[in-house]
């Protein structure tokens, strides 16, 4: 499967239309592959398999970020690492240390 990038490394979000080259699509068809696709990996959610996956095509690994919380603290600075083993992201603060983090909002722009 093809990734999208823009320059400075940032994923292209792009439509299901736009990705089949605007074919004809049965929507019910469409769904049904997707759920099936989501199914088939209810069978290996708790094993390695399934996190060295997740992991292996997250978006942005090795960008540096900006993660804000709902608190409205100063927000924590570093570099995708990746997913620990219970799906928190991963991230390399300025001072080299690994922090996890499970919710907030992650701002996908080049770090400054």
């Amino acid at each position: 499967q093809a990734v999208y990038r823009l320059p400075g490394g940032f994923f292209q979000a792009r439509g299901w239309k736009e990705q089949l080259a605007r074919k004809p699509v049965d929507r019910l068809d469409l769904l049904r592959e997707i759920l099936s696709g989501i199914y088939s990996w209810r069978a290996v959610l708790h094993e390695g398999v399934f996190h060295s996956t997740w992991d292996e095509r997250i978006a942005f690994k090795g960008e540096w970020v900006s993660l804000e919380n709902a608190a409205g603290e100063e927000a924590l600075q570093g570099q995708v690492v990746g997913l620990d083993d219970s799906g928190s992201l991963v991230l390399r603060t300025l001072s080299g240390k690994n922090v996890c983090a499970t919710v907030g909002d992650l701002k996908l722009r080049p770090f400054q």
